[in-house]
């Protein structure tokens, strides 16, 4: 759908904010090489052919890519850790080799797709699904200088089939690559020939928006899906039948602006939200007719959780039992959350070490946010014995941060009020306040601002912009009897920061 002067506009500046937040990589995936993408010197067209033993083509294939260094550090490169290592493609492949179309929140394109949301930004991406001749290719666009080699790896994914992949290094002048990727049979995995499966394949790589068959109205696509899921229940095909019906709430309508100079783009993608009633429906269809599927049932755990806590743990536990390596990052996460909100320290702290050991690359097990997160379990002691170099309460041996900066920010008011009593001189207010706001914690919040050095330097209202910003979001999704007192505290801060800019 075209949109006006006004709604390009919008679009852009909408679209451009969505670029910011979620810091991606400059990659273009092509499906039939439109007119505008052109490789210059510094670019790298790659092409995947993907064929079974036999060398026939595998059409509707996933195909992933780890590529560094990467394409572009993105605008936030430091809170989105290292390069993917090339053995993280492993891990993630062997996790998602049985559901791999399920793995992307969007298509590739404006948003390129990653099957984690640890990959974002950092040299990880999906491509457009193999065409019906297991073709599929992208260019990797260096926006400035190119690296002297390259270094990549593809793995292609399908279901019935063992993954299969490819490494190889791109050096300096080499602006083509072509490899051809042989996928197994998997003789543990009886997979299906009928039409309703090159349908599901089909409808995958034309609803993606790079696809020249693309329609940007998502009905269509997800009654056909609907359509071919019947045709497989009627088939007997009960297993296949409830992977369709799963995948229908991922159809995503593509948003297009004309551009003068070269007409018709891609802006970007919306879906449906997955918790809308009728997305959930067909979710409980598919758990329905597979109740032994483990991908749906973790969806549904995660998407619409038991009301009681416990059930909640038993349930997610149950899951991992049966397939850990086949989980997801939001399963180990979930349950942390799950264990802590029971005030059972222990087993949450067990999950924290158990999800690092599954996915180590994952930002949040990386070292600052993992400290951050570790502190939450620790004892007085034990933070001190792992923070606190020798005599300074100031300084910390081994970590990028102060040791105040993981108590604040983890709302340990303990360890924060022995380090205030063992002399540590308290960082800048709007360093503290702004640990204290992103820790949610009440008890952080209000420790903080009975602090007396902890307010001190105040200049401006303009300071606590963003900490008031924080109080604002606190307040809206706090708990309803801390709600009163944050209100308070904050219109208290506000007053306070404008006395002292007077």
């Amino acid at each position: 759908m075209l949109k006006s002067d006004t709604q390009k506009a919008c679009s852009f500046l909408a679209v451009m904010s969505a670029v910011i937040a979620i810091s991606t990589i400059t990659i273009s995936v092509y499906a039939a090489t439109p007119e505008y993408l052109v490789v210059r010197e510094r670019d790298a067209a790659i092409v995947i052919d993907v064929v079974d033993e036999q060398g026939h083509p595998v059409p509707f294939a996933e195909v992933w890519r780890v590529v560094t260094p990467r394409v572009r550090p993105g605008l936030f490169p430091s809170t989105q850790g290292p390069d993917l290592s090339l053995e993280y493609l492993d891990r993630v492949a062997g996790r998602y080799r049985d559901v791999p179309e399920f793995a992307g929140s969007f298509r590739p394109g404006f948003f390129p797709a990653h099957v984690d949301s640890i990959g974002s930004g950092r040299a990880f991406d999906t491509l457009t699904p193999t065409n019906e001749d297991g073709r599929t290719q992208e260019v990797l666009k260096y926006e400035t200088v190119r690296p002297a080699l390259i270094k990549a790896k593809y793995v292609a994914l399908n279901f019935g089939f063992v993954p299969g992949f490819v490494s190889f290094d791109l050096h300096p002048g080499e602006n083509t690559h072509s490899e051809k990727i042989v996928l197994k049979r998997d003789q543990s995995i009886k997979s299906p020939s009928a039409p309703y499966v090159n349908i599901f394949g089909r409808i995958r790589r034309d609803s993606d928006g790079n696809s020249d068959r693309y329609k940007d109205d998502p009905e269509p696509y997800r009654n056909e899906l609907i359509e071919a899921a019947k045709a497989a229940e009627r088939a007997g095909d009960f297993t296949y039948a409830a992977r369709i019906y799963s995948w229908v709430p991922y159809v995503p309508t593509v948003i297009k602006f004309e551009n003068t100079t070269n007409g018709i783009r891609t802006a970007g993608f919306t879906r449906e939200d997955e918790r809308s009633q009728r997305n959930i429906d067909i979710l409980n269809k598919a758990r329905e007719i597979d109740p032994t599927s483990i991908y749906i049932q973790m969806k549904q755990l995660l998407l619409v959780p038991p009301q009681n806590n416990q059930e909640r743990i038993k349930a997610l536990e149950k899951l991992i039992s049966k397939g850990k390596n086949q989980m997801w990052p939001g399963v180990f996460k979930a349950l942390e959350a799950y264990y802590n909100a029971a005030g059972d320290k222990e087993h949450a702290y067990q999950m924290l070490k158990s999800y690092r050991e599954f996915e180590p690359e994952d930002p949040v097990n990386q070292t600052d946010q993992y400290e951050t997160r570790l502190t939450k379990y620790l004892s007085v002691k034990e933070f001190i014995q792992r923070h606190v170099a020798a005599g300074d309460p100031d300084q910390s041996d081994q970590y990028k941060h102060p040791p105040i900066y993981y108590a604040v920010r983890a709302g340990r008011v303990d360890i924060f009020d022995w380090l205030l009593e063992h002399g540590i001189k308290t960082p800048l207010p709007s360093y503290v306040l702004m640990q204290a706001t992103l820790s949610r914690s009440p008890e952080m919040l209000r420790r903080v601002l009975g602090t007396d050095p902890a307010i001190t330097g105040i200049k401006s209202t303009w300071n606590f912009a963003p900490q008031i910003f924080q109080l604002d979001e606190f307040i809206k999704n706090g708990l309803p009897d801390e709600v009163a007192k944050l209100t308070e505290m904050k219109e208290n801060l506000r007053a306070y920061s404008a006395n002292r800019a007077n």
